[in-house]
């Protein structure tokens, strides 16, 4: 996936005449934000529990991968080709402070905890969450100064991070059927910007379904099976197609199209999942 080597540097301070190690981080190759979602092997919201392992010395913090290990509870599995236990182990430290990210979504690089000379970032706040991006040894150990294992803002809905990461997520899984109709659904549809009345679930839609106000709580579930960009002069519209269950009497022959990036309306990136066979 990488490689990266952590160079340990002797630094000469003057006023004390004390030899101090510091270390920078070289790497080969950096995986771009956009590849975050297909290379890795599993993507979980996790929250952290404690240690499973306390640090054997408390008050040293060492660059690299720690012996001490901390035990994460799995809230949610974004991605994964299996199920994953609910509980993880994996190296690192506890803090009792925050270390979000301070760049803007979709983060390009990791947090402050690992900007300091450290290829990976290894401390956990007690109780927080983190979205984590995983390999196949369940660790986020596998990126250098990527975003793999970033610490989410509360409330959950507001962290823009974690939307883009499902967004993402399903743009990703279905990017490879755009426009892939069955036969006799046009997608020539009227393009009109539907708005149906508020406290309405799932009207009989013809044209796109845009509700602003529509609820992030998710109580229903269809098949996305491709996206759909509209372009007329200036005017741009982002949408997925999604196969509801009921009749062809319903949408577009039980087809609808329904707003894309935009914040996660309806909820509808909130609980997508991808089969595997």
């Amino acid at each position: 996936m990488f490689q990266h080597n952590q160079i340990e540097l002797l630094i000469l301070i003057v006023c004390g005449y004390t030899i101090s190690p510091m270390w920078a981080c070289s790497i080969t190759t950096k995986t771009k934000t956009t590849e975050l979602i297909s290379n890795a092997y599993a993507i979980v919201r996790a929250r952290v529990i404690g240690y499973e392992n306390p640090s054997t010395e408390p008050n040293r913090r060492y660059l690299g991968i720690p012996e001490s290990v901390v035990k994460f509870e799995i809230e949610e599995q974004i991605k994964g080709v299996e199920i994953l236990p609910n509980i993880l182990w994996i190296n690192g430290y506890l803090s009792n402070n925050d270390d979000y990210n301070d760049h803007p979504p979709p983060y390009r690089h990791v947090r402050p905890n690992g900007r300091t000379g450290s290829c990976i970032a290894n401390t956990y706040k007690q109780g927080a969450e983190y979205l984590l991006f995983l390999n196949d040894r369940y660790s986020p150990y596998w990126d250098a100064l990527t975003p793999v294992n970033e610490q989410l803002h509360l409330p959950l809905s507001e962290d823009r991070w974690l939307r883009w990461t499902h967004e993402e997520f399903l743009r990703t899984m279905v990017g490879g059927f755009k426009k892939n109709l069955p036969t006799g659904v046009s997608s020539e549809y009227d393009r009109h910007t539907y708005r149906p009345p508020l406290n309405v679930a799932m009207p009989n839609v013809v044209g796109v379904y845009d509700e602003p106000h529509c609820t992030t709580e998710v109580n229903y579930s269809f098949i996305v099976v491709g996206y759909d960009t509209y372009k007329n002069g200036t005017t741009k519209q982002d949408d997925y197609i999604a196969k509801n269950s009921w009749c062809e009497s319903w949408g577009n022959k039980s087809y609808v199209w329904m707003s894309r990036n935009k914040h996660n309306q309806c909820g509808i990136a909130s609980t997508g999942s991808c089969p595997f066979v």
